[in-house]
């Protein structure tokens, strides 16, 4: 309750639990930037894991200083790259972004009932996979 008076209050009967209160909205002085805020969820409850993923790529021989035929320039800065090594940096970016944006979407929850997996990894850890949107 914000209507200015000190002896405003909620009666303590609306507060119990299994009660419902509703929010009217709020007053703002003149000329003022503040406004409501609307948020809007579905409730939902989600049991997931976090998911380990790495990607990594290999520049060999003198592709670090070839030169390439076509610029690349990068975004933040302006500045224009001729070299293959930039090249083959932005291709690997833009695989890894790809795979990214599959998993996130279409991945599987691996995990047994009890938390655990078997799936187990090459130093014998668990790999969890969390749940993609889909799932």
């Amino acid at each position: 309750m914000a209507d200015g008076q000190a002896s405003s209050f909620i009666p303590g009967e609306y507060l119990l639990g299994g009660r419902q209160v509703s929010r009217l909205g709020s007053a703002y002085e003149e000329y003022s930037d503040e406004a409501d805020i609307i948020n809007y969820n579905t409730q939902v409850k989600l049991r997931n894991h976090l998911t380990t993923v790495r990607m990594s790529y290999d520049i060999t021989g003198a592709a670090y200083s070839t030169v390439l035929a076509i610029a690349l320039q990068d975004p933040a800065t302006g500045k224009s790259s001729y070299l293959w090594s930039d090249y083959q940096e932005w291709k690997a970016m833009r695989e890894w972004n790809k795979r990214m944006e599959r998993q996130l979407i279409y991945s599987k929850y691996n995990a047994n009932a009890d938390g655990t997996t078997s799936l187990m990894g090459s130093n014998g850890r668990p790999v969890y996979i969390g749940a993609g949107l889909l799932q």
